[in-house]
């Protein structure tokens, strides 16, 4: 159905606890789902060493030399194939961008992060160049706000939500909070819907996952249309 990339040029923006939550998400909402974690780090794989979400895989090691034949290989067998990309600019990520059909770049309500996601953004338009795509058209994407505080957000914070909307950068309109339960998650290795399927961070992750299926329902229909 569909290859999800999750890339960030830096690390420390919830890339990895985003892929995995979106990735149990779309598995509990009965889709057959590939979770590929290309990150040195491994805390995909790691977590998908104990996972026991229903209908979810986790592959590790996934790397320069295999990438291409690792995505081909899973998105003729799985509905959603999502990639934990290194936090990055490398030739990994360029190549699995190119493959990509959606691709997501997680971003914290800061100057640094928000030029490292407007990096992210250029990479993409890179890979799209390279795959041969025409000058006016991308690979799809958007930018996700995370680790947002729930008790006050600054006015910067806020000044800088609105600037990126205002240069026509794309954004989701669902958020990612900042929550114990995400972190937590990668010491038990259970997803919040597995703790509590009625928590508020279980509403928080449905209602991203729902709005990302959205998105990648319409540019199918865009595709098909074409």
């Amino acid at each position: 159905m569909a290859v999800i990339a999750l890339n960030s040029p830096k690390g420390g923006v919830a890339k990895t606890t985003l892929a995995i939550l979106l990735a149990s998400e779309c598995a509990f909402k009965g889709h057959s789902v590939a979770l590929l974690d290309a990150d040195p780090n491994q805390h995909a794989a790691l977590f998908g060493e104990r996972s026991t979400v229903p209908g979810l895989d986790f592959q590790g090691q996934i790397t320069d030399q295999n990438v291409i034949q690792s995505i081909r290989q899973t998105s003729k067998t799985y509905d959603l194939v999502f990639l934990d990309l290194p936090g990055a600019t490398t030739t990994l990520n360029l190549k699995a961008l190119q493959l990509s059909d959606y691709v997501i770049l997680p971003c914290q309500t800061s100057r640094p992060d928000v030029r490292d996601a407007m990096r992210g953004i250029q990479q993409i338009a890179e890979a799209g160049d390279l795959k041969g795509l025409p000058e006016d058209e991308t690979i799809p994407y958007s930018i996700l706000w995370t680790r947002i505080p729930f008790s006050f957000e600054s006015k910067a914070a806020r000044s800088i939500r609105e600037a990126i909307a205002k240069t026509g950068a794309r954004t989701m309109g669902s958020v990612l909070h900042e929550r114990a339960v995400y972190k937590e998650m990668h010491i038990n290795s259970e997803v919040p819907r597995q703790i509590d399927p009625n928590s508020a961070a279980t509403r928080e992750v449905s209602t991203l996952a729902d709005e990302l299926l959205e998105n990648l329902y319409k540019l199918k229909e865009t595709v098909d249309a074409a």
